[in-house]
Order: C-alpha cells, then sequence, then structure tokens
C-alpha cells in the first residue's frame, strides 16, 4: 500500500464516524489546568481576583474544546455552565477522596504529598472530572 492508498484509507475511516473530538493534547492541558487550578497553590491563589482570573481561563479552555465537538453556541455554555457549577461539590469529593487516601495508607505524610505525588489521586481527580456531569443533557 502506498502512502497515497494509506491516507485514502484513513479519510475513509474517519468519515464513518461522524462524531469529531476534541484535541487529545487540549483535552489533557485543560485537565492539567484544573488540577492545577485545585489543588497546587501559587502566589496569586492568595487573592480572589487572582482565582477569579484563573478560573475564567478554565472556563474558556472548557468552552473552546467543546466548540471543537459542538456547533451550538447555547450548548457549549449550557455545558460550561452545568460543569462549573458542579465544580464545588466536585471539588469537596476529591479533597474527601484525598483525605481517605491519607487516612489508609500509611505511608502517605500529608495531603500535600497525596495531591502532588499519588498518580491514583490524580487518577479519581481525572474520572471524577470526566463524569461529574457527562450524563447530562
Amino acid at each position: 500500500m502506498n502512502i497515497k492508498e494509506f491516507i485514502t484509507e484513513l479519510i475513509e475511516r474517519k468519515m464513518k464516524d461522524e462524531r469529531i473530538y476534541p484535541d487529545k493534547l487540549e483535552a489533557a492541558a485543560f485537565i492539567e489546568e484544573l488540577f492545577q487550578f485545585l489543588f497546587i497553590p501559587t502566589r496569586q491563589d492568595k487573592h480572589f481576583d487572582g482565582l477569579l482570573h484563573r478560573l475564567s481561563n478554565i472556563e474558556n479552555r472548557l468552552a473552546y474544546l467543546l466548540a471543537e465537538s459542538i456547533n451550538d453556541e447555547a450548548l457549549i455554555k449550557k455545558h460550561t455552565s452545568l460543569f462549573f457549577n458542579e465544580l464545588p461539590n466536585l471539588y469537596r469529593q476529591l479533597v474527601y477522596d484525598a483525605e481517605a487516601l491519607l487516612d489508609f495508607d500509611p505511608a502517605a505524610r500529608d495531603l500535600s504529598e497525596v495531591k502532588l505525588a499519588y498518580p491514583g489521586f490524580y487518577a479519581a481527580v481525572v474520572y471524577r472530572l470526566s463524569t461529574s456531569y457527562g450524563n447530562r443533557e
């Protein structure tokens, strides 16, 4: 198979799936930015306006991701609002998860260590973020 045939086959296979997905690297960057916002302190986090500005940037990133697969501005705003309205509850659940890891892992020294160094906690964050509003329309 030459490159032209290969590219043609890729196009044909991709066209069978009518859904368009957001860029995987952009989605990972969104998750990382939100994780940092929730759990990694920075100098600007000591000020309400600094946190509010960071949160606004994260909201814009989510809207951008949604726009890659949704062609309806009202629906993008709806999903973005749903997600960020759920964020306080989600955050409390994640703190509870981190506290549980600390309580049940004798090697864990403090919450900061769990939040920064435990891949299981990061996996829980990604899971909860991805399922926090996914079944709502």
